[in-house]
């Protein structure tokens, strides 16, 4: 183990397999793990690793600038905190809470674009979250891991281990208390996936995967989903098979019906749903018999901050604020026809006339601070703020959450065109 610029950098051996996985930068990168070899061999691979995630000031900007440039942006990760899949979870979050104790592991295992892991350590301040993601691909990669969410400035209960797909997870049997598995059932090979996340929960946690692509139907117009359809009540009846004697009860749940979900109403089967993805819980028979909510994201607090909807215009002239058909690089009809259950639902929201008062919360929330830093920059009280911010939210003009700046401002560069430029102007980040 040596130090590396004042940041933990060196390996974590297997005695028992001779294998050798470098911690880079704070960073366990388990998609890097090799046979042990000799100590100059493991410190040259050690640099070479730093050099690929840190590579240098300016480096990552340019490599931004690029993508800019040829327009290569991914929609679903600036849709994220407005997406029904991801939304599905929030009934849920009251009643995680009151399950969770406090110092308990939440375990995400899909974390792909960053935001799953920064949202659940925000939900969950008191827990640990470790979030997982396959490697040096996708949206962010190595260097925009560590350009963003490294150690100085992740949430502080958040951690972030690389792990190869359909790897064991790098974590001791039951050690967490809730799983997160979002976007991920239908991907994975079902009876090695389903019991390494039971292997890594202890025997009374909870283990939620969101959005799960289901063979109950199809999109019209069709489009492919990915994956491995299975309809739910297959899911169902696996899932009773597989915990006959474990004491938990399998649940499946349509996607439309979280989105759309009463407060104070039990959670019921519906495996046999007409929609085509799903939210699967495993959890003790008693759990699901208490009501549940659907206030996160409506019960807005001084610590809350409004993420501006990119799918949404806001006429700086007339006030108006309406769905931007032009929005995500001409993405925005593309995204829409793949989700008509938000589709149907922002468009019974807008267009909207906003208050002068709503437009001035817009402009100072932009720069990323909750509401209680913008009622200290419009001179008024965090109640009225709220008030109007809560009608923004209902409207779909802003997601309000109690994310972190970081998460924030990573946000803002999703859905930014992947431009660094405004992004690190506004947030103070450098």
């Amino acid at each position: 183990m040596f130090v590396h610029e004042d940041e933990e950098c060196g390996y974590l051996h297997c005695q028992n397999c001779s294998s050798s996985t470098p911690l880079v930068l704070g960073f366990p990168l388990f998609t890097e793990t090799r046979m042990t070899e000799d100590d100059e061999t493991l410190t040259s691979r050690l640099h070479e690793l730093i050099e690929q995630m840190a590579p240098g000031e300016g480096r990552y900007d340019g490599y931004i600038e690029q993508k800019f440039k040829r327009n290569i942006l991914e929609v679903y990760s600036a849709f994220q905190p407005f997406n029904e899949s991801c939304r599905s979870i929030f009934p849920l979050v009251d009643a995680w809470r009151n399950h969770l104790r406090p110092g308990d592991l939440i375990v995400d295992t899909w974390c792909r674009t960053g935001w799953s892991g920064e949202l659940l350590a925000a939900l969950f301040p008191e827990q640990r979250v470790l979030s997982l993601w396959e490697g040096n691909s996708s949206v962010l990669g190595y260097r925009g891991f560590y350009y963003w969410l490294n150690s100085k400035r992740r949430s502080t209960n958040l951690e972030i281990i690389f792990s190869p797909a359909n790897a064991p997870f790098p974590i001791r049997p039951g050690s967490a208390r809730l799983i997160h598995a979002y976007d991920s059932l239908h991907r994975k090979p079902l009876p090695e996936f389903i019991n390494e996340c039971l292997r890594v929960t202890e025997e009374r946690g909870i283990l939620c995967f969101p959005h799960v692509h289901l063979a109950n139907n199809q999109p019209d117009p069709f489009f492919e989903r990915g994956g491995e359809y299975r309809h739910g009540k297959e899911y169902r009846d696996y899932l009773n098979r597989r915990l006959e004697k474990d004491g938990r009860k399998p649940l499946v749940l349509s996607e439309t019906s979280l989105f759309q979900k009463k407060d104070d109403v039990p959670l019921s089967d519906e495996a046999d749903t007409g929609h085509y993805n799903g939210l699967i819980l495993i959890a003790e028979e008693t759990w699901y018999q208490q009501k549940f909510n659907n206030r996160l994201g409506r019960e807005l607090t001084a610590d809350t901050r409004l993420i501006p909807n990119p799918l949404v215009h806001i006429n700086s002239v007339t006030g108006e604020a309406y769905l931007n058909k032009q929005a995500l690089s001409d993405n925005a009809d593309y995204l829409l026809a793949r989700h008509p259950v938000y589709e149907r639902h922002i468009k019974n929201q807008l267009p909207m006339e906003l208050t002068e008062a709503q437009l001035a919360l817009i402009a100072v929330s932009e720069s990323g601070a909750n509401l209680q830093e913008c009622a200290q920059s419009l001179s008024c009280s965090v109640e009225a703020l709220i008030t109007q911010a809560q009608s923004l939210v209902s409207h779909e003009i802003v997601a309000g959450l109690p994310i972190s700046k970081t998460a924030f401002a990573l946000q803002q560069f999703h859905a930014n065109n992947h431009s660094l430029v405004r992004d690190s102007q506004k947030s103070g980040l450098p």
